[in-house]
């Protein structure tokens, strides 16, 4: 489910720099809630049931910086949490800067979530920097 989730955020921000219109975003989001409704968790169905009716008029449309604020809400939903399927971690190259160790590019970042995502080859990993509390 972590997956869908985080791939959804993605093509949604794709679809926002588009700028497609929100009529379509919403079928897209209906297609999206009815190929994965046995995987997925109530409030990400709830995200997309909302989203879904954007395609029944401008009346219930949201704008781009809502739609984007979304997006970003899930990724970093999912990013918190340590996903057990990735075995890989990013490298820390000093206080700022992290590489992905397989296209190995490196990027700015702060972050203490779970986990990251290589801005260049899209790639979720580890986060070195992550502490579990406790």
């Amino acid at each position: 489910m972590r997956y869908i989730k985080i791939q959804f955020a993605k093509e949604l921000k794709e679809k926002i720099k588009n700028t497609e219109p929100t009529v379509e975003v919403g079928r897209w989001a209906y297609s999206v809630y009815f190929n994965n409704m046995g995987e997925i968790d109530s409030n990400f169905r709830e995200i997309l049931l909302d989203l879904s009716v954007m395609e029944e008029g401008k009346e219930f449309e949201l704008s781009y910086k809502e739609l984007e604020k979304i997006a970003d809400d899930l990724i970093e939903e999912e990013l918190k949490k340590p996903d057990l399927s990735i075995s890989k971690s990013a490298t820390i190259l000093d206080e700022k800067w992290i590489m992905c160790p397989d296209c190995i590019d490196a990027w700015e970042s702060t972050s203490k979530s779970a986990m990251v995502i290589c801005p260049k080859c899209n790639q979720m990993f580890h986060n070195p920097r992550f502490q579990k509390d406790g």
